[in-house]
């Protein structure tokens, strides 16, 4: 990872070093292009200047000598600096020529001024004095004329180069700013690739760890990431599968202590059972009969209620449901004839018993949900739904859904079951008799549950039949004709 980033560093810093050295070599060209033209122009102004001046020269011989010479004295620090500014500019491709004018222009200023002296110094000799002026007058034409010709070489030459000047300013311009375009643009390519590459194993981990906390223990996450970050990826690999086969032991573990206590509730339930020789494989029927019942209120006005979890604990805890019996007297649960009242009455307190002896084992662990409902199942398996049943007289909703769900699964497996007061009924005759209850013994939606999913109650039956029971009374052993609700 360092040396990536020295890398992506040095690429950079190349980079922008490359377009720093390209932007100041165009501002060097374009600065000596200005300052040339600056000089051309100077060289233009005095060459302006300096026509003027020998125009003036020439008035002034004409008039005065003393404006003259005054005016002399003009044209030559004129062409003087006429001069200078030539050599100054010894880059231009015009240089030379007009470098060989001004020096010619020199020279005549010079013959300018030695004849303006003899002209002056002959004030008696008119001969000589009208020869110096004509001589003067003709060398100041010259000098005109040379100005002339200076000003053809210089001019277009200046507007040629004022125009190539500016194109390449123009052309320096793009050029920088595509410099810097490019620059940009590769820098934050670059500072991308390498910001990817430098938090990718960053989000590798945090997306893992995500992954691991939804459950899906033995994440791994590929790389070819070395050093620190590599061994850091490893030892998350490593922790990952430590964590799933840590869980599948948990899960193991787990499984087998719910077997373990499902184990103890169906012992607990049968040991109970096991005291009235007439249910048979009864409690299986309730479990699997209940399970039915719950699986088809989801589509109830009851499905707020109702999940998995929930139809889970009612399979496990309706067994339980007659646990109560333990405490009724042999003589009046193994009786092999109809109850008396007071029988019947002391029959009833398994209710409570039930209910009681799953409560104090309630209270002495703290993990009891599962108790929670087989308790309630116990206590309220025969309460009614118009409020006659027993042992609370509660009404309605007011039993819990559990309960109302295997009083339905009881009352059925009751009427299709021999008993000894009692032949076993076929299924028609079991959905008659729910169904007349309905709204009075039994809660209405549930017994719509019971009808919408009656057609699995012959393959429980036929699961769990009784191996000792002799033939059912009507077509009991047949399979069972689904019921509509209007029957």
């Amino acid at each position: 990872m360092k040396r990536r980033f020295v890398v992506t560093l040095t690429l950079l810093f190349m980079l922008f070093g490359a377009g720093y050295g390209l932007s100041l070599h165009v501002l060097r060209k374009s600065s000596a292009e200005l300052d040339m033209i600056i000089a051309l122009h100077k060289v233009e102004d005095l060459r302006q200047d300096l026509e003027r001046q020998i125009v003036l020269s020439k008035q002034a011989l004409e008039v005065s000598g003393t404006v003259f010479a005054n005016n002399l004295d003009h044209v030559v620090t004129t062409v003087r600096g006429l001069e200078s500014q030539m050599n100054a500019c010894q880059d231009c491709h015009h240089a030379g020529a007009s470098s060989i004018l001004i020096q010619d222009g020199v020279e005549l200023v010079d013959r300018y001024k030695l004849g303006f002296s003899r002209f002056v110094t002959a004030i008696g000799d008119n001969a000589l004095r009208q020869k110096m002026q004509i001589e003067v007058a003709r060398i100041g034409e010259q000098i005109v004329n040379l100005v002339r010709r200076i000003r053809h070489v210089a001019t277009p030459h200046l507007k040629q180069r004022t125009a190539a000047a500016q194109a390449r300013i123009k052309q320096s311009t793009q050029v920088l700013g595509l410099v810097f375009m490019v620059t940009f643009l590769s820098a934050l390519a670059l500072a991308w690739w390498f910001t990817r590459r430098a938090t990718r194993p960053t989000l590798q981990l945090i997306d893992a760890a995500n992954r691991i906390a939804d459950g899906h223990l033995g994440v791994q996450i590929e790389h070819r990431e070395r050093g620190s970050i590599g061994n850091l990826l490893r030892e998350f690999n490593e922790m990952s599968t430590s964590l799933q086969t840590q869980a599948q032991a948990v899960e193991n573990r787990t499984a087998e202590i719910l077997k373990t206590r499902d184990m103890a509730l169906v012992t607990l339930a049968r040991l109970a059972e096991s005291r009235d020789a007439e249910t048979g494989r009864h409690l299986e029927r309730i479990a699997a009969y209940s399970r039915s019942i719950a699986a088809a209120l989801r589509d109830s006005p009851y499905a707020d209620c109702i999940d998995e979890r929930f139809i889970d604990q009612l399979e496990k805890s309706s067994p339980l449901h007659d646990i109560g019996k333990v405490g009724i007297p042999d003589a009046i649960l193994r009786k092999p004839s109809r109850l008396t009242d007071e029988e019947f009455n002391v029959m009833r307190e398994h209710t409570i018993i039930g209910a009681s002896t799953l409560r104090s084992v309630i209270d002495d662990f703290d993990d009891h949900t599962f108790l929670e409902m087989g308790m309630e199942i116990a206590y309220c398996h025969h309460e009614k739904w118009d409020g006659s049943g027993y042992p609370r007289h509660l009404v309605g909703e007011e039993i819990p859904l559990s309960a109302r769900i295997v009083a339905v699964s009881d009352a059925y497996d009751c009427i299709t079951t021999k008993r000894v007061y009692k032949p076993a009924y076929d299924h028609e005759e079991a959905v008659r008799r729910i169904l007349k209850d309905r709204g009075r013994h039994f809660d209405p939606v549930v017994v719509d549950a019971f009808l919408a999913c009656q057609g699995e109650f012959d393959t429980i039956r036929e699961t769990y039949s009784e191996q000792f029971e002799g033939t059912s009374i009507g077509s009991g052993t047949s399979p069972a004709k689904i019921v509509p609700l209007r029957a």
